[in-house]
């Protein structure tokens, strides 16, 4: 660890790198690996804990398609183990704020780069072409996040609307949700989830009236009532609905059809 932080690490770590860690790389057949790298998702700070204290000094990295890869890393002597790194050479990094404004270090904006490994453009798309490459050069990743003092960037959320799970899948979650919602019409609302997780999973809500001051009730719409009837529910309102099994079954059966 305290390599990896620009630090000599004491003789006792030494010891235990030639008396055990070093064998332990060996074993696994990592032994020749210079760098360990990860993207595309995010690694929870636990398992990079985990790997240091073997002596395995994984660094992140972060980039897109749209800039032949990667746009930030960390070297062996300059990293910042809990952040994506720095911008690469040849690469300009710049968080804007919502009018453009150039964010000063900790504050949040959307991440944009610019440099030779950029893209010139989709594919026979220039509308897309132009909301993603501003006139100066800056491609705007959608991605939200900030620089901390010393230029490493720490990336907290996405504007643009896109699901990447534990896999580095992206994921739009949109399309997945109306279909489900035109497949099953009981269901009013359906949010999907699987942000940095190994699997989608939905959080969904049955059709209901909504009181004065439009907020929900417990009283299901006309036609739920009519569905829920036809499918042999005797649930007559929100709360008896959650509770009946045959409820589960139709949604389930509904997500299975989207499967």
């Amino acid at each position: 660890m305290a390599m990896a932080q620009s630090k000599w690490p004491p003789l006792l770590f030494w010891l235990a790198h030639f008396a055990v860690l070093r064998n332990i790389k060996k074993a696994v057949g990592v032994d020749q690996v210079k760098v360990f790298s990860v993207g595309a998702a995010p690694i929870q700070r636990s398992t990079l804990d985990y790997f240091l204290s073997l002596n395995w000094v994984i660094v992140n990295m972060y980039g897109m398609s749209e800039t032949g890869g990667p746009t930030t890393g960390s070297s062996f002597f300059h990293s910042n183990l809990y952040s994506a790194g720095y911008a690469l050479p040849g690469t300009d990094l710049i968080i804007f704020g919502p009018n453009r404004e150039v964010m000063p270090a900790g504050e949040r904006g959307e991440i944009c780069f610019r440099g030779r490994n950029k893209f010139m453009g989709y594919y026979k798309n220039e509308e897309a072409t132009k909301e993603t490459i501003d006139v100066d050069g800056w491609i705007h990743s959608g991605d939200e996040g900030y620089l901390e003092s010393d230029g490493a960037l720490k990336i907290t959320g996405r504007f643009k609307e896109l699901i990447i799970t534990a896999g580095g899948e992206n994921i739009p979650p949109v399309i997945i949700e109306t279909d489900i919602k035109d497949r099953c019409p009981l269901l009013s609302q359906v949010f999907l989830i699987g942000d940095n997780r190994n699997f989608l999973s939905a959080l969904v809500t049955i059709k209901n009236e909504m009181e004065a001051g439009q907020s929900p009730s417990d009283k299901l719409t006309p036609d739920a009532k009519r569905l829920l009837a036809s499918i042999g529910s005797d649930a007559t309102d929100v709360p008896s609905a959650v509770a009946c099994k045959k409820v589960y079954e139709y949604i389930n059966s509904c997500i299975d059809k989207y499967n």
